[in-house]
C-alpha cells in the first residue's frame, strides 16, 4: 500500500527544527510501519528533512510560499473542482505536479498540527488545496491531531467548510475549543471524531541512552517557554522560580528545554538563557543544538521527550513540552498568555481525569509572579500526588492508543499485509 503523509516536517535555515511537528510525524510513521510493515511511504513536507527512515521519496513544499499565491491557487482549483474531466488543463503547472503525486498513491494522511486558523492562512489555504486534488482524485484523506482556530474571517471560515465536507475522516486533539468553531450541521461534524495528540503514544526508533544528560538526586525542573515578545512574562516565571528556589527546601536543577532550535542555540533557548541564566540560585543547564541533534542515540525529538521524561516536574507554555510531560506521568505547570494557547494548553490538560491536573493550566495574564509562586510550589509539595492522579488518568487514555490505526482499517480499500 503506498501511502502519502503531509506533515509539516523540515529544517529551515541554519538548521532550524520543529519538535513537536517531528514527533507527530514520527509516531503516524510508526503507526503505518508496525500494523502495514509492506507500505511505502512518501513524505510530503515543509523542507529538506533529517528523516533517515524507510521513506520511498519526500517531497518538499510545491506550492508558493505565500498565502496569495496560494489564495490564486486555491480559487483555480475551485474552478476546476466543479468541473473534474479539466484537470488536465493543469498537469504542467504545479497543481497537476501535486496531482500526479497524490495519484500515485492509495491514501493521504495529513499529520497533526495547529495550523488550521487564521493566524497561518498559507497552511489553510495549502492544506485545502491538496484535499480537493486528493477527492478529484477519488483518493481517501484523513487528518489527526488537528487543532481548528482561532478563525477570524467569513474566507477562512468557508475552507474549514470545505474541509470538512469532503474529507474522510478528521481528528480533532481538543474536545473544545476547535469544535465550538465548527458549524452544528451533521454534514461538517459527522466525519470528527476526537482522540490525543498524534505524539502522545511515542515509541522511540531505537533504545536511548541520554542519562548523561541529567543528573539524578536533584530536582529536576525542565522550563520550555517559546520565544514569547512580552518581558513581563517571563518576569513573572523568574519571580516565581527565584521563590521556589529559596522555599522548595530541595536541591534544584533547571534544565532549558527548546522546543524550536537551530545550530546557533536561537529561537526559543536564546531567549531563555537571557531570561533565567545566573538569575536564580540554582544550577542552570540549557540543552542545546549539540546535545539534542547530535545525539547518537536517537531522533531529536526522541531526545527531548526523552529527557522531559526524567524531569520531576516540567513548566511549559510550548504544547508538546505538555503533552510529552503528561504522557510520561510527569506533573506540569502549563502557561499560556493568548486566545490560541489557552485553547492548546487547555486541551491538552482537559484529557487528564483529574481536577488537581487542570488546575495547572493557568492563564499568565490573571496571575502575577507571586500567585505563580503558590503554584509552583503547591505544585512541587504535592509532587507525589499530582504523579498517581497522571497514571491513573493515563492507563485510562490507553483506549485511544489503536484509534490512528481503527481509522486506517476503517477505509474499506486498506489490506493488512
Amino acid at each position: 500500500m503506498k501511502v502519502l503523509i503531509l506533515a509539516d516536517v523540515g529544517q529551515g535555515g541554519n538548521n532550524w527544527y520543529h519538535i513537536g511537528d517531528e514527533a507527530m510525524f514520527l509516531r503516524n510513521y510508526n503507526v503505518i510501519k508496525k500494523h502495514y510493515s509492506n507500505s511505502q511511504i512518501t513524505l510530503l513536507s515543509r523542507s529538506k528533512s533529517r528523516q533517515g527512515l524507510d521513506i520511498k521519496e519526500e517531497i518538499n513544499d510545491l506550492f508558493p510560499r505565500g498565502c496569495v499565491g496560494r489564495l490564486i491557487l486555491f480559487i483555480s482549483l475551485c474552478v476546476q473542482f466543479l468541473s473534474y474531466h479539466t484537470l488536465h488543463l493543469f498537469l504542467k503547472s504545479k497543481v497537476g505536479e501535486m496531482a500526479k503525486l497524490i495519484n500515485r498513491h492509495d491514501l493521504l494522511l495529513i499529520s497533526g498540527g495547529g495550523n488550521l486558523n487564521s493566524l497561518f492562512p498559507a497552511y489553510l489555504y495549502n492544506r485545502t488545496i491538496i484535499l480537493l486534488l486528493a477527492k478529484m482524485l477519488d483518493k481517501p484523506v484523513i487528518a489527526t491531531g488537528q487543532t481548528i482556530g482561532p478563525i477570524s474571517n467569513l474566507r477562512d471560515s468557508l475552507l474549514i467548510k470545505i474541509i470538512l465536507r469532503h474529507i474522510d475522516r478528521f481528528v480533532l486533539r481538543d474536545r473544545k475549543f476547535s469544535i465550538s468553531t465548527i458549524p452544528k450541521s451533521n454534514q461538517y461534524r459527522k466525519r470528527i471524531s476526537f482522540s490525543v495528540d498524534d505524539a502522545y503514544f511515542l515509541e522511540y526508533m531505537s533504545d536511548l541512552d541520554i542519562s548523561g544528560v541529567v543528573t539524578m538526586g536533584t530536582f529536576n525542573i525542565g522550563i520550555s517557554l517559546r520565544d514569547w515578545d512580552s518581558d513581563d512574562l517571563y518576569a513573572k516565571v523568574l519571580l516565581a522560580l527565584n521563590h521556589l528556589a529559596k522555599n522548595s527546601g530541595k536541591k534544584l536543577k533547571i534544565y532549558l528545554i527548546p522546543h524550536i532550535f537551530d545550530k546557533d542555540n536561537r529561537c526559543d533557548l536564546e531567549k531563555m538563557r537571557n531570561i533565567f541564566v545566573g538569575k536564580i540560585d540554582c544550577e542552570i543547564v540549557p540543552i542545546t543544538y549539540q546535545i539534542i541533534s547530535e545525539s547518537p542515540s536517537g531522533r531529536p525529538e526522541e531526545v527531548v521527550h526523552a529527557l522531559t521524561g526524567l524531569m520531576d516536574i516540567v513548566i511549559s507554555s510550548r504544547y508538546h513540552g505538555i503533552i510529552f510531560a503528561l504522557s510520561q506521568n510527569i506533573p506540569v505547570v502549563g502557561v499560556y498568555e493568548n486566545d490560541y494557547y489557552r485553547a492548546k494548553t487547555e486541551g491538552a490538560f482537559d484529557w487528564i481525569n483529574s481536577d488537581t491536573i487542570k488546575k495547572l493550566s493557568i492563564d499568565l495574564n490573571r496571575f502575577s509572579g507571586n500567585g505563580l509562586s503558590i503554584v509552583f510550589l503547591g505544585a512541587l509539595k504535592n509532587i507525589d500526588l499530582l504523579k498517581k492522579e497522571l497514571v491513573r488518568s493515563n492507563k485510562e487514555l490507553l483506549v485511544h492508543k489503536d484509534d490512528i490505526p481503527n481509522l486506517l482499517k476503517a477505509l474499506c480499500f486498506w489490506s493488512k499485509k
